[in-house]
């Protein structure tokens, strides 16, 4: 089949000046009377240098509130320096020492405040969390009886007790012989049930997915659309919390680095297939924790670099203990949704962490504090 690889004059023309794309995959598109190649693109657009920027966009990532979102406005621009520091990836130590001999006031502009609540997601998670918890209950218990049935099985024939049990019932005589035939029917009918079970059980692992994937991508969008509107850079946490992947030699596990919500930092994460059914909640947990913060931060980043828009990394230490205006780095400041500086002033506590993050390459130096007069 002799296939035409010709662009049409107009796409060519479109295309020819861009130098940054590159050709990532030929899709042959099959019809019934004609075929169609179609060329995918992969376009690279130049994001803008960060240093002399003057306008930030920064955003504290979270679950009750998934996205707080602060943009502002400096005159005086981002320094290179500033840039290269953040490009340290500097440790608790050195955010800390920096916070607290910087402060920020009336020389940045606050141009707009967005907060987009997940509580209707985290409730739509919970509802499927708790079916997949009815689930598991069944499946276990239903693997605790096909144990049973199994061990029972292979003793009347005289097999091995952790033999598989044949699909085809073996000759049993004497007076066990039909209840040896009943049991074995009732062992494949459970089998066929529980296959059945965690058939649904998968398909709300996929449809949570899709919730993940769907609203994060929101999320995305809405950053994106305002850090063009702005023309801003976006300054973004340093989120370590990834999933790894089980087919990656780092794997150890399931992902422990994050705190589970509405669970002490003791209850164990492990599970007995045979053993009782998990806590209420604790599937929830193990959704929205494991990963979370890492799914969104690729597909936000993707997002990014596909509209050419500059993004840089900042440590995330401190941002929610501390009073930009004095540089006061107290946890005791951050209580609950509320943080509240040692003066009595109080902000959404999401809000500050993304205004302190949006301000962070734009902090001055502390003045001096005045020297005490001297007394003859």
């Amino acid at each position: 089949i002799r296939v035409p690889l010709r662009l049409p004059r107009p796409v060519a023309a479109r295309h020819q000046d861009d130098p940054g794309q590159t050709v990532r995959s030929l899709v042959l598109e099959l019809g019934p009377d004609r075929l169609r190649p179609k060329a995918v693109l992969l376009r690279q657009p130049r994001a803008p240098e960060i240093a002399g920027a003057k306008t930030v966009l920064a955003e504290d990532f979270g679950y009750a509130n998934t996205s707080s979102m602060v943009v502002v406005r400096c005159a005086d621009g981002v320094s290179a320096e500033r840039v290269a520091f953040a490009g340290s990836k500097p440790g608790k130590r050195e955010t800390r020492a920096f916070l607290e001999t910087h402060v920020s006031g009336a020389e940045v502009e606050v141009l707009e405040r967005v907060q987009l609540s997940g509580r209707a997601f985290l409730a739509r998670i919970a509802e499927h969390a708790d079916r997949i918890d009815t689930l598991r209950s069944e499946i276990d218990r239903g693997y605790a009886r096909l144990g049973r049935l199994k061990g029972e099985l292979n003793r009347l024939t005289g097999a091995d007790p952790r033999a598989p049990v044949p699909e085809a019932p073996e000759a049993v005589t004497g007076p066990e012989a039909a209840r040896y035939r009943s049991m074995h029917g009732r062992f494949f009918r459970l089998l066929g049930g529980l296959g059945r079970l965690k058939a649904r059980r998968r398909a709300l692992y996929r449809r949570i997915d899709g919730l993940k994937r769907s609203w994060f991508g929101h999320v995305a969008n809405v950053r994106a659309a305002l850090a063009e509107k702005y023309g801003a850079v976006v300054a973004a946490e340093a989120l370590s919390v990834l999933a790894v992947e089980k087919t990656d030699p780092g794997y150890k596990g399931e992902n422990r680095s994050a705190q589970p919500i509405g669970l002490s930092s003791g209850e164990s994460k492990g599970s007995n297939a045979l053993g009782p059914a998990p806590r209420a909640g604790k599937t929830f947990n193990k959704l929205i924790n494991n990963g979370a913060k890492g799914k969104y931060a690729r597909r936000a980043d993707d997002t990014l670099e596909w509209r050419g828009i500059a993004t840089l990394k900042l440590p995330s230490f401190y941002s929610s203990s501390t009073d930009r205006r004095t540089g006061t780095v107290d946890k005791g400041q951050r209580s609950g949704s509320r943080f509240r500086a040692r003066d009595g002033t109080e902000w959404d506590a999401d809000l500050h962490a993304a205004e302190l993050l949006a301000r962070w390459l734009f902090l001055r130096p502390k003045p001096a504090a005045p020297a005490a007069a001297s007394t003859m």
